[in-house]
């Protein structure tokens, strides 16, 4: 098991719970089956292990089934008591951090009725980055609190984690995602029930095979049975939800990385009467790892004397992904010439530079 002095807990905001929705299902009969893209499997009302996800049933089919996102906005970010602690491990060679946790609550409102059911799921942690020795294996612990009135019977899932042209998040099954890490890694148990107001943990076994280098990618799903919110009518039909939470698992081969990036398309605006400064650059991971590149940006004047500092939130980019980012600063600066020093830190203490001369033609107040 790994030292404790090298695994590390943080909470943090709303911003790294990006994992969460709540999902509304109407028409699904739970004695019926339901179509996937892969095979079908009977949907029973007691073998929860039989339950196939929303997610895998696609719209607009023969069957009828429809179904409708909610606002993941009632995700709260907050911590949550009774989640585990960071996993321990004691070999040196294996680094694991953990950040955030993530809470849902959902409101089923029983249509029709008048009253609503409360429940509260919180998963921690809400991401795992870990680095391993190919071909040995790795433990950690998720966890989930039931802050609610009723017992829920939720079941553990593993999806490859990669990215679209939108730099937006995409899931797929095991194995058909590049960099996918999901058939490396065993969850105990797979189905199991928390009970009102307790907590339930989740084992993590991840086994690497021997010849992999760079970084490898999965996420955790942990998502609750459907349960019937209105029953069927003549004008409508029966609808059912569930919440399903996730944790982003995080894989780098220990000492494989090769770890470089590019910056082009730079654009800085200087400040103005009606706008503050800002540096906006693209960003292209050229690496075989992910990184969380941390951007700077200092100001010098005429004299270079630095007058001021900037800096923009550390985003994740997977290996190959390309994204903006923007470096603002709010303040004024008197007339005169100046260069904005950009400075990007990456990967293991590498760093990129680029200085970008500016002139204030008048006094440029911060824009708030």
């Amino acid at each position: 098991m790994m030292n404790s002095s090298n695994a590390q807990t943080s909470s943090s905001s709303l911003q790294s719970v990006i994992l969460s929705e709540r999902r509304i299902l109407t028409g699904l009969n739970p004695a019926r089956t339901v179509p996937r893209a892969q095979g079908r499997r009977t949907v029973g009302k007691r073998g929860f292990e039989r339950w196939e996800s929303p997610l895998d049933v696609r719209l607009n089919e023969t069957h009828g089934l429809e179904r409708q996102h909610l606002d993941p906005s009632l995700a709260l970010g907050r911590p949550q008591s009774g989640l585990p602690r960071t996993a321990q491990d004691d070999s040196p060679e294996k680094d694991i951090s953990y950040a955030g946790s993530m809470v849902i609550m959902a409101v089923l409102a029983m249509l029709f009725a008048g009253n609503a059911m409360g429940q509260s799921l919180g998963l921690a942690p809400a991401e795992v980055k870990a680095t391993f020795l190919p071909g040995q294996p790795i433990q950690f612990e998720v966890g989930v609190s039931n802050d609610g009135p009723n017992p829920v019977v939720m079941r553990a899932t593993v999806s490859d984690l990669w990215y679209n042209e939108k730099n937006e998040k995409i899931f797929g099954p095991p194995g058909t995602l590049p960099h996918s890490a999901s058939n490396w890694i065993e969850l105990l148990p797979r189905n199991f029930t928390v009970a009102a107001h307790g907590t339930s943990k989740v084992k993590v076994t991840i086994t690497p095979p021997v010849d992999v280098e760079g970084g490898y990618y999965a996420v955790l799903f942990l998502e609750s049975k459907p349960e019937l919110v209105r029953e069927a009518t003549a004008q409508s039909k029966a609808l059912y939800a569930n919440i399903r939470l996730g944790s982003i698992i995080l894989l780098t081969a220990a000492k494989t990385e090769r770890e470089s990036v590019a910056v082009s398309d730079a654009t800085l605006s200087p400040p103005a009467a009606n706008r503050n400064l800002n540096l906006k650059f693209l960003m292209n991971n050229n690496s075989n790892t992910h990184l969380f590149p941390q951007p700077k940006l200092a100001i010098l004047d005429a004299t270079n004397k630095l007058v001021a500092r900037a800096e923009a939130e550390s985003k994740r980019f997977l290996p190959g992904q390309k994204d903006w980012i923007e470096v603002p600063w709010a303040g004024s600066l008197p007339p005169g010439n100046y260069k904005a020093i950009l400075t990007l830190l990456y990967g293991q203490d590498k760093l990129y530079t680029e200085e970008f001369p500016f002139t204030v033609t008048s006094t440029a107040a911060s824009v708030r």
